[in-house]
């Protein structure tokens, strides 16, 4: 499902849906590529592409495989690509323990903290994708266990603070983009804990404690002001007539369906969600709650989107 995701997005082009008119651009970046020869000299070029065309799937509503987030999903099958594409001696096995143990980490994340952007920003979705890919890896490639603890260590690390501020409330910008950043980052991840020697100060337990803590303070944050002003939607008006849908359905438990993707499990396959709207009304992540009579505020990540009826 991953590879035919990826195949998928770099083979159409076009605007993609809901206002913000953004042009899919894996595609076209995708045949400048292949034009320059040896796709080995541009392996982190590809890298960028395979996460984005995987993202602009999802912005369009098309099937995507949650890993562990529809908004975050590039980053793990552009780093799985990357292994299959670029590293010599890459097979099946490979695959499925790169799997297995981007799962595990994916399980840690979700357990001890949260994968979801409404819970803690959006450092729990690509930051728990980006630490979960970068492990993924430095397992098939022969990293000890303690390598391989590091490697998640240090995709988390570099993503602690990340905020979700979707401008619109739309997975399109800067999501899209931040999937392709990410999933280098995770490949850089690897490499530096390969060429180390396992041994570092800041463990992932630590490093997971801090996120949950990140992203529990700048949830209150979020809400006590009606407007943050380092947010990336804040010089981009985007009023939302209508009912807005509801963002990512999620699932129930490790591996079942449901509503809620605070409760999302690693890997599951949907339908990629256009607008990531959650309630500031106490109710779970993916619901919409609403006021009659006048406008009233909703928040994507820490931007707030008007909505009126």
């Amino acid at each position: 499902m991953m590879r035919e995701c990826v195949e998928a997005g770099l083979g159409r082009e076009g605007i993609l849906r809901d206002g913000l008119k953004v042009r899919r651009r894996a595609a076209s970046s995708a045949r400048l590529l292949r034009a320059q020869g040896d796709p080995r000299w541009h392996a982190m070029e590809w890298v960028t592409l395979y996460a984005m065309a995987v993202n602009e799937e999802n912005a369009s509503g098309r099937r995507v495989v949650t890993a562990p987030t529809n908004g975050a999903a590039g980053i793990i099958p552009a780093v799985l690509h990357y292994y299959r594409d670029f590293i010599p001696g890459a097979d099946d096995d490979g695959i499925i323990r790169f799997l297995l143990t981007a799962g595990a980490i994916g399980i840690l994340f979700k357990e001890n903290a949260s994968i979801s952007g409404a819970d803690v920003g959006c450092q729990g979705e690509v930051g728990s994708a980006c630490s979960m890919a970068a492990t993924g890896l430095a397992e098939v490639l022969r990293g000890t266990p303690e390598k391989v603890e590091n490697a998640a260590e240090i995709g988390i690390e570099h993503n602690l603070g990340l905020t979700c501020d979707p401008v619109g409330g739309l997975v399109q910008i800067p999501c899209i983009e931040r999937n392709g950043m990410a999933a280098v980052k995770a490949v850089t991840a690897a490499r530096m804990a390969l060429r180390g020697d396992g041994r570092h100060h800041v463990s992932l337990d630590k490093a997971i404690k801090t996120m949950k803590q990140t992203g529990a303070s700048n949830t209150r944050r979020c809400r006590v002001r009606d407007k943050q002003s380092g947010a990336l939607p804040a010089g981009v008006q985007v009023l939302t007539h209508g009912r807005a849908r509801c963002h990512e359905p999620g699932v129930r438990g490790p591996w079942g369906t449901g509503n809620s993707e605070a409760a999302a499990g690693p890997w599951c396959v949907r339908r990629g969600a256009s607008r990531r709207v959650p309630s500031r009304s106490g109710a779970a992540p993916g619901t919409i709650g609403w006021t009659a009579g006048r406008p009233r505020r909703r928040w994507a990540g820490r931007a707030a989107v008007g909505i009126r009826r």
